[in-house]
């Protein structure tokens, strides 16, 4: 009991204030047997207090106002996109991050967002959010658009991306947002939420994008840390987004013509999902940890704070690149690629039969 609690508080270093990012590179770092997640572009090894320092700077002074066409690039990485005058499909963006990322796309000039959830209450309260954003002349009812949508449901999914396709003309901005955290009884409907309903999504995304061929589309989902390093309280949860990044990693390896597919690593965010949570969401097997794992979920990284980053990823992220998005700071990881594992394995599987 001792040593699992032990373990939790340095995972996540309860002591938020003092989290840098020079600290979440090392703690990614460790355990790391597999040689993912190694470093980051931004960052090398060597670097210092000082460039650490800088680098929290500059990514506060990005993710603290809209993005803009002059803006220099982030982290010197390449500008994909310009989100003013894009179409926008969010699954789960009736609240928390999803929300957060419809707002700052809002700000940044995007064309229509579209919204998608299952509590039309909550639908309704989401769009007038998002219209009470626009101006007169934005035609702000148009600009947002709430579309009642089971993720779960094979006929919903494929109704939100026909209204899309033949209101909107296509789509250049997809994030899959949707999800659940409950470990009991309803552990089936997370596996269905969290994976089975992401990777479809990602399917029609990708088919809606290449036969509209708009130049410059992207899809980002969103996954978790536990991806990286699994609660071992929260083990299916942490599968199903272990199985978010996988999916997300292999789809980006088709090479999708103008299409970048990348994974967000969400930290602990200040959401209903983590706010609301209660002893009864969390697996039989944790009863003796429950209270210390609830007070480690409920999280102090803002959602607002964390839609930016994932706005900040639609425009610089590489295809196929993971980010993490954790105590309000964005930070890149390493992905493994074994090219020459890949290589025999297309020669494998393209070799004629005798």
């Amino acid at each position: 009991m001792a040593f699992r609690r032990l373990a939790l508080d340095k995972m996540f270093n309860l002591k938020f204030d003092r989290f840098k990012v020079g600290s979440i590179v090392k703690f990614f770092q460790s355990d790391n047997r597999n040689g993912e997640d190694s470093k980051t572009p931004e960052s090398s090894p060597d670097d210092d207090q000082t460039n650490n320092k800088s680098v929290l700077k500059k990514v506060i002074e990005d993710l603290s106002r809209p993005s803009k066409p002059e803006n220099p690039s982030f982290f010197g990485c390449r500008r994909y996109m310009d989100l003013a005058g894009k179409v926008a499909v969010i699954t789960g963006g009736t609240k928390g991050i999803g929300l957060a990322v419809a707002k700052d796309l809002i700000q940044n000039g995007t064309s229509r967002v579209i919204i998608s959830g299952r509590d039309v209450q909550e639908g309704g309260k989401a769009l007038k959010i998002l219209t009470d954003m626009c101006s007169d002349k934005d035609d702000g009812y148009q600009k947002a658009v709430y579309v009642p949508t089971d993720v779960t449901s094979k006929e919903g999914l494929k109704e939100l991306f026909d209204y899309t396709a033949t209101n909107m003309g296509g789509l250049d901005i997809l994030v899959n947002s949707a999800a659940i955290l409950n470990e009991s009884s309803m552990w089936r409907r997370m596996v269905d939420t969290n994976v089975k309903a992401l990777i479809l999504s990602t399917q029609l995304g990708i088919d809606l994008m290449q036969t509209c061929k708009r130049p410059g589309g992207v899809i980002v989902n969103l996954s978790a840390i536990y991806a990286i390093k699994p609660l071992p309280q929260l083990p299916i949860f942490s599968g199903t987004k272990a199985a978010v990044r996988s999916a997300t990693l292999a789809f980006s390896k088709m090479k999708y013509p103008n299409l970048r597919i990348v994974t967000a690593c969400m930290g602990p965010t200040n959401t209903s999902m983590l706010l609301n949570l209660s002893p009864n969401d969390i697996g039989e097997w944790t009863k003796d940890e429950q209270e210390d794992l609830l007070d480690i979920l409920k999280a102090k990284q803002n959602v607002d704070y964390a839609g930016r980053c994932i706005t900040l990823m639609m425009q610089f992220a590489d295809n196929g690149s993971t980010y993490l998005v954790f105590n309000n700071s964005l930070h890149r990881t390493k992905n493994q690629d074994d090219t020459m594992f890949r290589k025999k394995m297309m020669q494998k599987f393209t070799k004629s039969e005798d």
